[in-house]
């Protein structure tokens, strides 16, 4: 059982801002790491420094992208087990505070469901019966969350009056999503190989991948917008805002704060 052991300390009201403070601390975990906060480290022009501002729960693709304490170079984010929250509405500290709960509860959940899940036939539900087609068919479930960044940067281009994107200065030893060249309706592929955990276990049998699918922020997408194969998965939409990374990759001028969550779902 994965667990977090979190600290919140009470409000401190700072006078000269005007502001509440509000910090939390993760001082132990179990099975799980224990720097999940994300920061990305700023510049302020203004005061011509460095900030490092929060900015989610880490997921557990994410636990492993990020480097702790500083970002690694060519990056601006990174892992922390402490931060500060401000804010002048202290009812607002707390609806933060409730939010960042529930997204920690759901890492341990998504911690735990990486570990692999036994069954132990394949069942043919009807109306009539339930039957067990082969006790002897023993797999593995595995739900593998994949990196939604490109491996590279992004690019917005318009064709016919459309914006597009693509990755530009593609570089294939980067975890995330490439450009794709074939089936050519599907424009990007993910960068398997770079993915260790999941290149390890891929591909499942030929009787078996039918049953692999991919979930976008918990909804399974199907057919003709993802296709998965022995040779890997292939996303086909890349019409502007809809590309297998968050709203912040989109475009350098969006500060949109939405979540992109991927997750391959397989038995082998």
């Amino acid at each position: 059982m994965a667990r977090i052991n979190l600290i919140r300390k009470s409000n401190t009201y700072d006078s000269q801002a005007g502001s509440y403070k509000m910090l939390l601390e993760i001082v132990s975990t179990e099975n799980v790491a224990k720097d999940l906060f994300i920061k990305q480290r700023l510049r302020n022009f203004v005061k011509n420094n460095f900030e490092d501002v929060f900015c989610a729960v880490a997921t557990p693709a994410q636990v492993e992208e990020f480097d702790v304490n500083s970002p690694r170079a060519g990056d601006s984010f990174f892992r922390t087990n402490i931060i500060e929250l401000v804010s002048r509405n202290v009812n607002y500290l707390e609806t933060v505070f409730q939010s960042i709960l529930k997204e920690l509860q759901k890492l341990v959940e998504d911690v735990e469901s990486l570990e692999n899940l036994k069954t132990d036939g394949v069942y043919s539900i009807t109306s009539a019966d339930v039957e067990i087609n082969d006790q002897a068919l023993i797999h593995t479930h595995y739900r593998i969350p994949l990196v939604t960044r490109p491996a590279g940067d992004n690019e917005i281009y318009t064709d016919g009056g459309e914006e597009y994107h693509r990755v530009a200065n593609q570089d294939t030893d980067l975890q995330g999503w490439i450009n794709n060249v074939s089936p050519a309706q599907y424009k990007f592929k993910y960068n398997l190989a770079k993915d260790t955990t999941l290149a390890a276990l891929w591909p499942p049998s030929e009787e078996l991948i039918g049953y692999a699918h991919l979930e976008v922020n918990g909804i399974t997408i199907e057919a003709p917008y993802i296709l998965i194969n022995e040779d890997g998965i292939y996303w086909k939409n890349h019409t502007k805002g809809n590309a297998p990374w968050p709203e912040d990759y989109v475009d350098v001028d969006d500060r949109g704060t939405e979540t992109l969550t991927l997750v391959l779902d397989f038995v082998k």
